[in-house]
Formats: structure tokens, C-alpha cells, sequence
């Protein structure tokens, strides 16, 4: 099974290596919203927000590395036309 050219392997190994290196950060993140919003709902679109933002530059780097010939091939075939 594959998602965004990513294994399902390969997308388990990088949500995990995601979770470990910044695990300190995501745990402040949670902290800090939990201080600063005002009902459950906020505080949780507020974390995932955060989130989000950490994890995306992530995820489209190694999807695109996973891709790379076959977005390689696509752009020379733009070239051409």
C-alpha cells in the first residue's frame, strides 16, 4: 500500500521519526495552548495547527523524494511542450 508514493512502512518510520525529534517542542506546544485557549475544541486546533506547520515541510520533502523520478519525468515532459 502506498500513499504519496511513500510505503506504508516508510510513512510509519517518518511519523515516528517526526514524533522523536520533537517530541520537547510538541509537548511545550500542548502546554502553552492549554494555557491560552479557552475550551477544549480551541486548545486542540490550535495544537494541530501547530503541528501541521512542523510536520508538512517534512512530509513533502520525503514525498517528493520518494517521487523524485517520476516528478523528474513530468517536468521534462512540461520542458518539451
Amino acid at each position: 500500500m502506498e500513499l504519496l508514493g511513500l510505503t506504508a512502512k516508510e510513512m510509519y518510520d517518518l511519523s515516528k521519526e517526526i514524533w522523536k525529534t520533537n517530541e520537547e517542542e510538541l509537548a511545550k506546544s500542548m502546554s502553552k495552548a492549554i494555557q491560552e485557549e479557552k475550551t477544549p475544541e480551541d486548545i486542540l486546533r490550535r495544537y494541530t495547527n501547530e503541528m501541521a506547520l512542523k510536520f508538512i515541510p517534512i512530509v513533502l520533502t520525503r514525498v517528493i523524494e520518494a517521487n523524485n523520478e517520476k516528478i523528474t519525468s513530468q517536468i521534462q515532459e512540461l520542458l518539451k511542450k
